[in-house]
């Protein structure tokens, strides 16, 4: 009879257990949340003088980060137009403190070249070893977002064939 209501008592908890970690999209639509609201590429700082700047997600999947940054005139013309795409894996987030205060870098700095490029106002692709994202670590946001993104890329199936 005891081992009866251990297996019913264990039966009933492993649905709790399995509900208190983040799904894959719930950590996605976080990271997506964070990333959109207090990216500084929107500031005047990166901006083409008189010009504006827009960044966009393209997509956030659990092994990849695509994003798009775009430098514009005063008059509206594209001045340059990158898409970049950040392995999940290979982010390491670094902090320096600019002139805004406390910021950091989602980056990927590794020895080799990880972060597929295209240049959309050359027509040009390229790869190289770093790309950056940066945000200013307000809330404890850096170490909130480390874990995220650390989470999510436990989801990421990167298999290796075997031949």
């Amino acid at each position: 009879m005891r081992k009866l209501r251990c297996l019913l008592f264990g039966m009933l908890l492993f649905p709790v257990v399995e509900s208190l970690g983040q799904t894959k999209d719930e950590t996605i639509a976080w990271i997506n949340e964070k990333l959109l609201n207090n990216t500084l590429l929107h500031s005047p700082r990166y901006s083409v003088k008189g010009g504006h700047n827009k960044f966009s997600l393209q997509s956030v999947d659990e092994c990849t980060i695509v994003y798009r940054y775009e430098r514009y005139f005063e008059d509206g013309r594209p001045s340059v137009v990158h898409e970049e795409q950040l392995p999940i894996a290979k982010i390491k987030i670094d902090s320096y403190i600019s002139s805004n205060g406390k910021v950091f870098l989602l980056a990927s700095s590794t020895n080799e070249e990880v972060i597929r490029g295209r240049n959309l106002t050359e027509g040009t692709s390229y790869l190289k070893k770093s790309s950056s994202i940066e945000v200013p670590n307000t809330d404890n946001l850096r170490e909130r977002l480390t874990k995220a993104l650390n989470h999510l890329a436990t989801f990421c199936q990167n298999k290796k064939e075997t031949f």
